[in-house]
């Protein structure tokens, strides 16, 4: 590539200023990889609040909950007859059920850290 083709793209570019935000963006990505491993550890410090707000999702609070969704679900799906409610209540009690337990099956995988390729941590 000579010089002056060089020199078109560099100009091009610097009057592009939508081209400028995205490299920009994924320059920032790029720095910001290396730190993407600060999430280890913490287990000290949130463990017990983690296993208490799991305790709450899968105990009585939770199932309170979930009942409760079902419920209003069910009213707005009568009122308005329409299953749609129905099923967003139900999805609400299955995610406040198993969400916490999908969020551990994937922090235990990764082993809490973000999912990065061994070539860019250096």
């Amino acid at each position: 590539m000579n010089l002056q083709v060089m020199k078109s793209h560099l100009h091009a570019f610097m009057e592009n200023p939508q081209q400028q935000t995205i490299t920009g963006i994924m320059l920032l990505m790029l720095v910001a990889i290396g730190m993407a491993h600060a999430g280890t550890g913490g287990q000290a410090a949130f463990g017990q609040l983690e296993q208490q707000i799991i305790g709450w999702a899968q105990g009585t609070l939770g199932t309170i909950l979930a009942v409760v969704a079902l419920l209003v679900g069910a009213g707005f799906a009568v009122a308005r007859q329409s299953v749609v409610f129905v099923v967003i209540g139900l999805s609400f009690a299955l995610v406040l059920y198993f969400g916490p337990q999908v969020i551990q099956g994937i922090m235990i995988a990764t082993g809490g850290v973000g999912m990065v390729h061994p070539m860019l941590m250096g």
